[in-house]
């Protein structure tokens, strides 16, 4: 028992000098500040089979969760992809499912040799960063915090196409904001039933875009629709790298609101329609999503 502790403690000290000393790194490179970073891997997971580990960073306000699904072959001397599964609710799990749990079910990170990550927040994920508060930072958190652990970690491939997003509802915003606005870190998106539309006042401070964000005008650097007009250009260029999936029966409104102005801007993407499919992780909806964007297609 003693060497076990003793060989947890090194790992955490190991992990948390490597990340400081990237972390800083990266902060000096784009005026950031350095990000005060602490991963530590949990002895008990809490989804049976999927790692967990306790990250402690600057950009959340307490220690959240960070859960990782190798392939049962996983070596280091191969190097994977990595699919970002992210959250819809805080914390691991919630009313929606947990998107890490239905992928090891579904075995996507055997069938297709990939590593899934899944982030936890503290407070409902909407993907931005609060201008008011260093501790509400979400879309840095996954840009400054989970990419280079999961980089410096496990052998992955560092580019863009060995990145690959998911979400669905306000985590499909979520992915589509990263990945439009990074596209030189995410390869290929796949999003379900998405929220993209600018929110009311009412709505706004309603469903928790508020705590994320901070004021409303924030909130206008996260525009879907708007960053996607800026990289059009970008995304007109094959391979295709946006895959949008809805449930019946019928489309949604942000589902339709992304077709539309990606038609308008000759971009190419996949639409998947699944009448059966239903708003959450476990409604069938994940396995063509990333069979879209990690396939040989």
């Amino acid at each position: 028992m003693r060497n076990t502790t003793i060989r947890s403690l090194v790992l955490t000290i190991f992990l948390t000098e490597i990340l400081a000393a990237t972390l800083s790194a990266d902060a000096s490179n784009t005026n950031k500040p350095a990000v005060t970073t602490e991963i530590k891997l949990d002895g008990q997971p809490v989804h049976e089979g999927i790692r967990c580990y306790t990250v402690t960073s600057a950009y959340q306000k307490g220690p959240n969760k960070l859960e990782v699904l190798l392939p049962d072959n996983y070596s280091p001397t191969n190097h994977y992809r990595v699919l970002y599964l992210l959250p819809v609710n805080a914390g691991t799990d919630g009313q929606w499912g947990s998107g890490i749990v239905e992928a090891r079910r579904l075995h996507l990170q055997n069938q297709y040799q990939m590593i899934c990550v899944a982030p936890a927040y503290e407070i409902l994920p909407w993907y931005g960063d609060n201008p008011d508060q260093t501790a509400v930072r979400q879309s840095s958190y996954i840009l400054d915090v989970v990419i280079p652990f999961v980089d410096q970690t496990f052998s992955t491939v560092t580019n863009k196409e060995g990145r690959l997003l998911t979400g669905f509802s306000k985590s499909g915003f979520g992915a589509l904001g990263l990945f439009l606005m990074h596209p030189d870190t995410f390869g290929k998106v796949a999003v379900f039933d998405s929220f993209v539309n600018l929110p009311q006042l009412k709505n706004y401070t309603e469903w928790g875009l508020a705590e994320t964000y901070g004021p409303m005008e924030n909130f206008d650097r996260y525009d879907v629709l708007e960053l996607m007009r800026k990289q059009k250009t970008i995304l007109q260029k094959p391979p295709c790298r946006i895959t949008i999936l809805a449930g019946g029966p019928g489309s949604r409104i942000g589902v339709d609101a992304l077709q539309s102005k990606l038609k308008d801007y000759n971009i190419p993407y996949i639409y998947i329609l699944g009448s059966t499919m239903e708003h959450t992780w476990t409604s069938g909806w994940l396995a063509p999503a990333v069979a879209s964007i990690a396939g040989n297609n």
